[in-house]
């Protein structure tokens, strides 16, 4: 029986992602036992800060390819638009799975629409690109940073921080959170983040054994891009 470790962030979205591969990694090797391996990140230690003053959605990487590096785990499971352009020396992602909904979503507290948010409405969002964006495309709001998982942020909606979030459709599709959806934004107005949507994993490039099961996870993943224009 091989065992495999896979590291993962232990928000309830990471463990949905790591789980995910879990059980595609079962259901095609019946001789393999799969570990998951909680590792917390600078990023989720430091959720007071904002990204863009401290590194980047890099902070979301660093503790998981470290473990990679050490031999603590054998794969990470990443969110592909926390991924950085370049990787260690040593690490790659030779397979990154189906493409989830890209689109940005909006979550409010009682409007319907991006439109219909009322005048100097607040909105949460700690991402760049978000907050330019839904700032050209309604010029009254008032853009407020939130950082936090995503069940943190709708709380703080609900208790009535915010008028509207900003968060990937996926995210919530995945969750099972789709009714909190009010209105999924088009590319056309909001383009998404580069790699939102898609799950990733890295490994060691010379680690041959967890390459040979990564040829029927690609087998298994690989689909046509996801297409977002109609």
């Amino acid at each position: 029986m091989t065992k495999l470790r896979i590291g993962t962030r232990q928000s309830k979205l990471a463990l949905w992602q790591a789980e995910f591969v879990r059980d595609r990694l079962l259901a095609t090797h019946s001789d393999v036992e799969v570990e998951l391996v909680g590792i917390i990140t600078q990023g989720d230690r430091h959720q007071e800060v904002l990204l863009s003053s401290e590194g980047g959605k890099g902070l979301f990487l660093k503790e998981l390819e470290e473990a990679l590096l050490t031999g603590r785990i054998d794969m990470a499971v990443h969110s592909m638009k926390d991924v950085t352009v370049t990787l260690p020396v040593g690490l790659h992602i030779p397979v990154i799975c189906e493409r989830g909904d890209p689109r940005d979503a909006m979550v409010f507290k009682q409007a319907e629409t991006l439109d219909a948010l009322p005048e100097r409405a607040t909105v949460g969002t700690c991402s760049l690109r978000r907050q330019c964006l839904v700032q050209h495309l309604v010029p009254g709001v008032k853009v407020v940073a939130i950082r936090g998982n995503v069940h943190t942020r709708l709380k703080r909606l609900d208790q009535g921080d915010f008028d509207a979030i900003i968060l990937a459709a996926a995210g919530l599709q995945r969750l099972g959170l789709e009714h909190r959806i009010g209105q999924i934004i088009p590319v056309e107005q909001m383009l998404p983040a580069v790699g939102q949507g898609a799950i990733g994993i890295e490994c060691r490039i010379d680690d041959e054994a967890v390459h040979r099961r990564y040829v029927c996870l690609h087998l298994l993943f690989w689909t046509e891009p996801y297409t977002i224009f109609e």
